[in-house]
Protein backbone atom coordinates (compact mmCIF):
# COMPACT_ATOMS: atom_id res chain seq x y z
CA UNK A 1 0.00 0.00 0.00
CA UNK A 2 1.56 3.79 -0.69
CA UNK A 3 1.60 6.14 1.79
CA UNK A 4 0.03 9.36 0.06
CA UNK A 5 2.49 12.40 1.61
CA UNK A 6 -0.73 15.63 1.06
CA UNK A 7 -3.77 14.22 0.66
CA UNK A 8 -5.92 11.52 2.68
CA UNK A 9 -7.62 9.49 -0.04
CA UNK A 10 -6.47 5.94 -1.33
CA UNK A 11 -6.37 5.06 -4.70
CA UNK A 12 -5.78 6.95 -7.77
CA UNK A 13 -2.60 7.93 -10.19
CA UNK A 14 0.85 8.81 -7.96
CA UNK A 15 3.80 10.30 -8.99
CA UNK A 16 6.94 9.29 -6.21
CA UNK A 17 8.58 12.72 -5.05
CA UNK A 18 12.31 13.07 -5.14
CA UNK A 19 12.88 11.55 -1.45
CA UNK A 20 10.77 8.75 -2.40
CA UNK A 21 7.24 9.02 -1.30
CA UNK A 22 4.24 9.40 -3.14
CA UNK A 23 1.49 11.47 -3.72
CA UNK A 24 -1.61 11.96 -5.83
CA UNK A 25 -0.87 13.88 -9.44
CA UNK A 26 -4.05 15.63 -9.07
CA UNK A 27 -3.21 16.39 -5.70
CA UNK A 28 0.34 17.68 -6.83
CA UNK A 29 -1.32 20.17 -9.66
CA UNK A 30 -3.74 21.83 -7.50
CA UNK A 31 -1.69 22.75 -4.95
CA UNK A 32 0.07 26.03 -4.54
CA UNK A 33 3.90 25.23 -4.10
CA UNK A 34 4.31 21.62 -5.25
CA UNK A 35 6.92 21.35 -8.15
CA UNK A 36 8.12 19.26 -10.49
CA UNK A 37 11.54 18.26 -11.03
CA UNK A 38 10.43 17.52 -14.93
CA UNK A 39 7.35 19.40 -16.12
CA UNK A 40 7.17 17.60 -19.30
CA UNK A 41 6.68 14.35 -17.91
CA UNK A 42 5.21 15.71 -14.65
CA UNK A 43 7.61 13.59 -12.48
CA UNK A 44 10.34 14.33 -9.72
CA UNK A 45 7.87 15.98 -7.76
CA UNK A 46 9.29 18.18 -5.28
CA UNK A 47 7.45 19.25 -2.07
CA UNK A 48 10.23 20.91 -0.63
CA UNK A 49 9.02 24.58 -1.72
CA UNK A 50 5.94 24.48 -0.23
CA UNK A 51 5.85 26.98 3.27
CA UNK A 52 5.98 24.03 6.52
CA UNK A 53 3.22 26.20 7.36
CA UNK A 54 0.15 24.65 5.08
CA UNK A 55 0.72 21.57 6.40
CA UNK A 56 -2.43 20.86 8.91
CA UNK A 57 -3.02 24.60 9.06
CA UNK A 58 -6.45 24.43 7.41
CA UNK A 59 -9.63 22.32 8.35
CA UNK A 60 -11.43 20.48 5.39
CA UNK A 61 -15.02 20.86 5.04
CA UNK A 62 -15.56 18.36 3.04
CA UNK A 63 -14.16 15.15 4.50
CA UNK A 64 -16.38 12.36 5.49
CA UNK A 65 -14.31 11.13 7.75
CA UNK A 66 -13.34 14.27 10.63
CA UNK A 67 -10.57 12.25 11.88
CA UNK A 68 -8.77 12.91 8.64
CA UNK A 69 -10.27 16.93 8.21
CA UNK A 70 -7.01 18.46 9.49
CA UNK A 71 -4.33 15.94 7.83
CA UNK A 72 -2.21 16.81 4.53
CA UNK A 73 -2.54 20.39 2.91
CA UNK A 74 -5.90 21.96 2.03
CA UNK A 75 -6.30 24.54 -0.71
CA UNK A 76 -8.94 27.20 -0.58
CA UNK A 77 -12.24 28.89 -2.82
CA UNK A 78 -10.11 30.86 -5.82
CA UNK A 79 -13.50 33.51 -5.48
CA UNK A 80 -12.37 36.81 -3.31
CA UNK A 81 -12.57 36.84 0.24
CA UNK A 82 -14.23 33.14 0.64
CA UNK A 83 -12.60 31.27 3.67
CA UNK A 84 -13.52 27.74 2.74
CA UNK A 85 -11.05 25.05 2.53
CA UNK A 86 -10.80 21.40 1.08
CA UNK A 87 -8.30 18.94 0.28
CA UNK A 88 -7.78 18.34 -3.34
CA UNK A 89 -9.21 14.84 -3.33
CA UNK A 90 -12.34 15.72 -1.52
CA UNK A 91 -12.84 18.56 -4.46
CA UNK A 92 -12.28 15.87 -7.01
CA UNK A 93 -15.39 13.80 -5.43
CA UNK A 94 -17.47 16.41 -5.12
CA UNK A 95 -17.02 18.13 -8.28
CA UNK A 96 -14.96 21.35 -7.36
CA UNK A 97 -12.01 21.49 -9.49
CA UNK A 98 -11.13 23.09 -12.67
CA UNK A 99 -11.09 21.69 -16.02
CA UNK A 100 -7.65 22.41 -17.29
CA UNK A 101 -7.96 24.68 -20.75
CA UNK A 102 -6.04 24.03 -24.12
CA UNK A 103 -2.98 25.96 -24.15
CA UNK A 104 -4.28 28.59 -26.41
CA UNK A 105 -5.86 30.21 -23.20
CA UNK A 106 -3.47 32.60 -21.51
CA UNK A 107 -3.72 31.45 -17.75
CA UNK A 108 -1.29 31.74 -15.00
CA UNK A 109 -2.23 29.06 -13.10
CA UNK A 110 -5.08 26.80 -14.88
CA UNK A 111 -5.72 24.63 -11.87
CA UNK A 112 -7.83 26.10 -9.07
CA UNK A 113 -11.03 24.92 -7.35
CA UNK A 114 -14.36 26.93 -6.40
CA UNK A 115 -16.45 25.87 -3.28
CA UNK A 116 -20.36 24.58 -3.86
CA UNK A 117 -21.35 28.57 -3.48
CA UNK A 118 -19.27 29.95 -6.03
CA UNK A 119 -19.18 26.56 -8.65
CA UNK A 120 -21.59 26.46 -11.99
CA UNK A 121 -24.51 24.02 -10.97
CA UNK A 122 -24.36 22.40 -14.45
CA UNK A 123 -20.35 21.66 -14.22
CA UNK A 124 -20.72 20.86 -10.50
CA UNK A 125 -23.48 17.93 -11.64
CA UNK A 126 -21.41 17.26 -14.63
CA UNK A 127 -18.33 16.72 -12.59
CA UNK A 128 -19.46 14.63 -10.28
CA UNK A 129 -21.60 12.40 -12.76
CA UNK A 130 -18.00 11.46 -14.12
CA UNK A 131 -16.61 10.92 -10.59
CA UNK A 132 -19.51 8.70 -9.87
CA UNK A 133 -19.37 6.85 -13.02
CA UNK A 134 -15.40 6.32 -12.65
CA UNK A 135 -15.92 4.83 -8.69
CA UNK A 136 -18.53 2.54 -10.47
CA UNK A 137 -16.05 1.46 -13.25
CA UNK A 138 -13.32 0.80 -10.95
CA UNK A 139 -15.61 -1.53 -8.36
CA UNK A 140 -17.04 -2.90 -11.57
CA UNK A 141 -12.68 -3.86 -12.34
CA UNK A 142 -12.62 -5.27 -8.67
CA UNK A 143 -14.91 -7.57 -8.79
CA UNK A 144 -13.46 -8.65 -12.42
CA UNK A 145 -10.57 -9.48 -10.87
CA UNK A 146 -11.99 -11.57 -7.76
CA UNK A 147 -13.06 -14.10 -10.34
CA UNK A 148 -11.51 -17.26 -10.25
CA UNK A 149 -8.72 -17.84 -13.42
CA UNK A 150 -8.99 -14.18 -14.50
CA UNK A 151 -5.44 -13.75 -13.36
CA UNK A 152 -4.44 -16.40 -15.83
CA UNK A 153 -6.03 -15.19 -18.82
CA UNK A 154 -3.57 -14.08 -21.61
CA UNK A 155 -4.62 -10.50 -21.04
CA UNK A 156 -3.18 -10.47 -17.50
CA UNK A 157 -0.12 -12.77 -18.17
CA UNK A 158 0.79 -9.80 -20.82
CA UNK A 159 0.26 -7.19 -18.18
CA UNK A 160 2.80 -8.80 -15.11
CA UNK A 161 4.93 -9.65 -17.73
CA UNK A 162 4.95 -5.99 -18.72
CA UNK A 163 5.06 -4.78 -15.33
CA UNK A 164 8.08 -7.11 -14.22
CA UNK A 165 10.36 -5.37 -17.32
CA UNK A 166 9.17 -1.96 -16.01
CA UNK A 167 10.00 -2.52 -12.43
CA UNK A 168 13.65 -3.66 -13.72
CA UNK A 169 14.12 -0.45 -15.46
CA UNK A 170 12.04 1.53 -12.77
CA UNK A 171 15.13 -0.16 -10.30
CA UNK A 172 17.85 0.13 -12.53
CA UNK A 173 17.17 3.90 -12.99
CA UNK A 174 16.47 4.87 -9.41
CA UNK A 175 19.92 3.52 -8.42
CA UNK A 176 21.47 5.55 -11.62
CA UNK A 177 20.36 9.20 -10.77
CA UNK A 178 21.69 11.91 -8.92
CA UNK A 179 21.19 11.85 -4.99
CA UNK A 180 17.99 14.64 -4.41
CA UNK A 181 18.52 17.85 -2.69
CA UNK A 182 17.19 17.20 0.70
CA UNK A 183 17.38 20.25 3.71
CA UNK A 184 19.53 19.76 6.19
CA UNK A 185 17.11 21.43 8.93
CA UNK A 186 14.48 18.84 9.99
CA UNK A 187 11.01 21.27 10.92
CA UNK A 188 8.78 19.35 13.23
CA UNK A 189 5.37 18.53 12.14
CA UNK A 190 2.54 17.28 13.93
CA UNK A 191 1.71 13.51 13.70
CA UNK A 192 -2.10 14.06 13.62
CA UNK A 193 -1.31 16.31 9.85
CA UNK A 194 -0.49 12.63 8.25
CA UNK A 195 -3.02 10.72 7.27
CA UNK A 196 -1.14 6.79 7.22
CA UNK A 197 -0.36 7.76 10.80
CA UNK A 198 -3.77 8.77 11.62
CA UNK A 199 -4.88 5.44 10.19
CA UNK A 200 -2.95 3.68 11.93
CA UNK A 201 -3.37 4.93 15.41
CA UNK A 202 -7.25 4.11 14.87
CA UNK A 203 -6.37 0.77 13.64
CA UNK A 204 -4.17 0.60 17.81
CA UNK A 205 -7.13 1.77 19.28
CA UNK A 206 -9.74 -0.82 17.79
CA UNK A 207 -7.05 -3.27 18.03
CA UNK A 208 -6.80 -2.57 22.07
CA UNK A 209 -10.52 -2.49 22.78
CA UNK A 210 -10.68 1.07 23.19
CA UNK A 211 -14.58 2.59 22.79
CA UNK A 212 -13.46 5.79 20.59
CA UNK A 213 -17.02 6.78 19.88
CA UNK A 214 -17.29 7.31 23.77
CA UNK A 215 -14.29 9.48 24.04
CA UNK A 216 -14.74 11.43 20.90
CA UNK A 217 -18.50 12.53 22.56
CA UNK A 218 -17.25 13.08 26.38
CA UNK A 219 -14.79 15.27 24.87
CA UNK A 220 -17.25 17.08 22.55
CA UNK A 221 -19.11 17.53 25.79
CA UNK A 222 -15.94 19.30 27.84
CA UNK A 223 -15.13 21.57 24.69
CA UNK A 224 -18.83 22.41 24.63
CA UNK A 225 -18.29 23.67 28.03
CA UNK A 226 -14.85 25.65 27.90
CA UNK A 227 -16.64 27.56 25.06
CA UNK A 228 -18.95 29.36 27.07
CA UNK A 229 -16.76 31.68 28.42
CA UNK A 230 -16.61 32.42 24.63
CA UNK A 231 -19.27 32.74 23.66
CA UNK A 232 -21.64 34.08 26.08
CA UNK A 233 -18.09 36.44 27.99
CA UNK A 234 -18.95 34.94 31.24
CA UNK A 235 -17.81 32.87 34.31
CA UNK A 236 -19.16 29.30 34.48
CA UNK A 237 -21.07 29.44 38.16
CA UNK A 238 -23.80 28.29 40.04
CA UNK A 239 -27.28 30.12 39.49
CA UNK A 240 -28.58 32.21 42.24
CA UNK A 241 -31.96 33.26 42.91
CA UNK A 242 -32.78 36.41 44.66
CA UNK A 243 -36.99 35.81 44.23
CA UNK A 244 -38.91 37.14 47.24
CA UNK A 245 -40.35 33.84 47.47
CA UNK A 246 -36.86 32.42 48.34
CA UNK A 247 -35.88 34.77 51.35
CA UNK A 248 -39.82 34.32 52.65
CA UNK A 249 -39.15 30.33 52.25
CA UNK A 250 -35.84 30.73 54.02
CA UNK A 251 -37.51 33.11 56.88
CA UNK A 252 -39.99 29.85 57.66
CA UNK A 253 -37.20 27.64 57.41
CA UNK A 254 -35.32 29.50 59.84
CA UNK A 255 -38.86 29.34 62.39
CA UNK A 256 -39.00 26.30 61.96
CA UNK A 257 -35.76 24.70 62.69
CA UNK A 258 -35.82 27.35 65.99
CA UNK A 259 -33.94 29.79 64.83
CA UNK A 260 -34.74 32.90 67.18
CA UNK A 261 -36.01 36.09 65.32
CA UNK A 262 -34.46 39.71 65.34
CA UNK A 263 -36.97 41.02 67.82
CA UNK A 264 -36.01 38.22 70.63
CA UNK A 265 -32.69 39.10 70.16
CA UNK A 266 -32.83 42.66 70.66
CA UNK A 267 -34.80 42.01 73.89
CA UNK A 268 -31.88 39.90 74.96
CA UNK A 269 -29.37 42.89 74.09
CA UNK A 270 -31.67 45.51 76.18
CA UNK A 271 -31.59 43.28 79.26
CA UNK A 272 -28.15 42.59 79.65
CA UNK A 273 -27.29 46.01 79.35
CA UNK A 274 -29.89 47.29 82.11
CA UNK A 275 -28.09 44.65 84.21
CA UNK A 276 -24.85 45.81 83.60
CA UNK A 277 -26.01 49.51 84.35
CA UNK A 278 -27.69 48.36 87.92
CA UNK A 279 -24.48 46.64 88.93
Amino acid sequence: MLHVAVGNTQGGIFKETDVGKWVHLVCALYIPGVAFGEVDKLSSVTLFEMPYSKWGAKTCCLCEDGHFARTGVCIGCDAGMCRTYFHVTCAQREGLLSEAHSEEVDQADPFYAHCKMHTDKMHLRRRRRNWLSLQLRIKQRQLEYQQVGYSDTPEQLRMRRKLAKYRTKYLNHKTLRNPPWVPTQKMPRLLTTSASAVRKLMLKAELMGIDTQSLEIQEAHVAALVDIHKKWHIQPAFRRYNSPLTKESLRSNQHSAGTPHASSLRVSVDNTRSTNLGS
